[in-house]
Formats: C-alpha cells, structure tokens, sequence
C-alpha cells in the first residue's frame, strides 16, 4: 500500500491534528502506521484489505 518509505506504529497524537486514513478515508483514533516523510496514514485494520476487489456489481456496470 506504500512501498516507496517504511512505515511506524504510531498512537494518535495531537501534534499531528485530525488525521484520516489515506486507504478508508475515516479519522484516525488510536493506533495508525505512518509514513513520516509524506504523511501517509493508515489504520493497522486496512492494512489488512486486498489492493484489489472485485465485485458483482462492477460487471453490471461494465455491461450497462
């Protein structure tokens, strides 16, 4: 999900303000890895998801 820097478990801090997670777009409450060169955030549970997804419903658009 961002291969160009190594990222650090972070805990939420104030010095950073309101942060969202740059994969699920929601505010970032506790925990987060972060790239501190270009401020990519990420909650630990997205890190989990697939780069990739497809859906039923992707095909029905494509046909339409």
């Amino acid at each position: 999900m961002h291969p160009h820097h190594p990222l650090r478990l972070v805990e939420r801090d104030h010095h950073y303000g309101d942060r969202a997670c740059n994969i699920c777009r929601d505010l970032i409450e506790g925990l987060s890895y972060r790239c501190e060169l270009c401020g990519f955030d990420v909650h630990p549970i997205c890190t989990q998801l697939p780069e990739t997804l497809n859906h039923i419903l992707h095909q029905f658009v494509l046909k339409n």
